[in-house]
């Protein structure tokens, strides 16, 4: 299983960040999809999630975007038993 993260809330209060992620679990697979131009179903391939792991909110000082991500992707990858998936690998 793969496993991502979204973030739900930030908030800024006097430079500290609360930054409220839900991390899930899901699989790339294929399935039929209708094709927004034609309408026919075709087979579409990506990542799709399952279910919802855990809804945590942490505490971290004032950071960029990048940072912000690079510092979520970390926190993503002590996973042991689920891969992150390729978009949030690096942290």
């Amino acid at each position: 299983m793969l496993t991502d993260y979204k973030i739900s809330s930030v908030v800024l209060r006097a430079g500290q960040l609360t930054v409220r992620v839900r991390f899930y679990e899901g699989a790339i697979t294929t399935e039929d999809e209708p094709d927004p131009f034609t309408h026919r179903m075709v087979p579409v391939t990506r990542y799709r999630r399952q279910r919802l792991l855990r809804e945590t909110a942490y505490d971290l000082p004032e950071m960029d975007d990048a940072r912000l991500q690079v510092t979520l992707n970390g926190i993503l990858a002590t996973d042991g038993d689920r891969d992150p998936i390729t978009e949030q690998r690096d942290g």
